[in-house]
């Protein structure tokens, strides 16, 4: 396919301003991934205490952590930054962000609370995937060092999907 070339933005059509643009066409290369290791994330080990899960997974009667987590780690993010953490407290998920520095936060705060809501999405269609519904609690709650509490996540058994 010729690529046709795209024609200036204009600062506003029809009384509207220039938001977004959008490309159309069939790419020359192939551009979806096949296998997650084509995916540049942080490992499970990074993003979640592994351990502290484990009275989560057993109430939820979901299977080993890194099954039900993984959509969760390829998940998109601001510069691929991962910002998410999670670890258990009990039947709890807790989920919380990477603090960040003075300088970052200007910059990274807002696209990293994005970044929440993605991963957030992308657990709860693994939760359910699973056969398990969850219900998201965004009161703040003491997070482990270094990071921001985000929500709280607690299950329901449903039918999988």
């Amino acid at each position: 396919a010729k690529a046709v070339p795209a024609a200036p933005a204009k600062a506003a059509m029809h009384g509207l301003d220039y938001v977004i643009m959008l490309a159309f066409g069939r790419p020359a290369v192939p551009l979806h991934r096949t296998s997650p290791a084509e995916f540049n994330r942080r490992s499970l080990a990074e993003i979640a205490d592994l351990p502290s899960l484990s009275g989560f997974t057993a109430a939820a009667g979901l299977p080993d952590p890194t099954v039900w987590l993984e959509p969760v780690r390829i998940a998109p993010s601001a510069t691929n930054s991962q910002p998410w953490r999670f670890s258990g407290s009990g039947e709890s998920l807790l989920v919380g962000r990477e603090r960040l520095g003075l300088l970052k936060e200007p910059f990274m705060g807002r696209m990293n609370q994005v970044d929440i809501g993605i991963a957030l999405c992308h657990l709860d269609l693994s939760l359910a995937h699973h056969g398990t519904s969850a219900v998201f609690d965004f009161t703040k709650s003491p997070a482990p060092d270094g990071t921001e509490s985000m929500a709280i996540v607690r299950t329901g058994k449903e039918a999988a999907c």
